[in-house]
């Protein structure tokens, strides 16, 4: 029995079937023989370390993913295609996710035939509205996945990052209420984005 430690930042993010209440406190339970813990930490870096410290210290998995929604950088790789994180940037550090587990979720991804690709992420603390602040070969954006990888290893625990492109980040900032474009782009391509996450659960948990 494996015990996995799961997280997303927001509700409408979390896999179909994965049990939720409206507390951000842990929720754990058996499904297939393994012992889940699941927490939805709240959108940004600060919620995302603290619920990853939470349940690296309550549940004590084995492995930690997070699973969620990202920002991609190229147009050719379409909304609802899921990136497994490999390097992960914040400022000027950087965190590296494990390699056999990253392998493991690939193969899982082929045989159910999702699309997906594996690249560097980059954590941002505010919601990135242009390419201008963004790292040269980095393949999606987010708020929360540095906090994430950076806590599980400080607490000795394997993190994997895994998140669906749920709109592209363009060259320059909207003019008008670019944050509400934002949300607006999110909330059309939802169904698409969640459409992968909920078949990796399928297959995995």
């Amino acid at each position: 029995m494996a015990r996995i430690g799961l997280i997303c930042a927001l509700r409408m993010e979390l896999p179909q079937g994965l049990p939720f209440r409206l507390s951000r406190g842990l929720i754990s339970y058996r499904k297939n023989g393994n012992a889940l813990g699941v927490m939805v930490s709240g959108a940004g870096y600060r919620n995302a370390e603290q619920a990853t410290a939470l349940l690296c210290r309550n549940f004590r998995p084995d492995y930690l993913l997070m699973l969620g929604f990202c920002g991609g950088i190229d147009p050719a790789i379409p909304i609802g295609t899921l990136v497994i994180a490999d390097r992960i940037f914040y400022n000027d550090e950087e965190e590296h996710t494990h390699a056999a587990v990253n392998e493991y979720i690939r193969a899982l991804l082929r045989k159910a035939g999702v699309q997906h690709h594996i690249g560097a992420y980059q954590t941002f603390d505010f919601p990135v509205l242009s390419t201008g602040h963004i790292q040269k070969k980095i393949k999606a954006v987010d708020m929360e996945s540095f906090a994430v990888a950076r806590t599980a290893r400080q607490h000795g625990i394997q993190a994997a990052i895994i998140k669906s492109v749920s709109d592209i980040v363009p060259e320059k900032p909207f003019p008008l209420f670019p944050v509400m474009r934002l949300q607006l782009s999110i909330a059309k391509n939802i169904f698409k984005a969640r459409k992968g996450l909920n078949t990796l659960a399928k297959h995995w948990f």
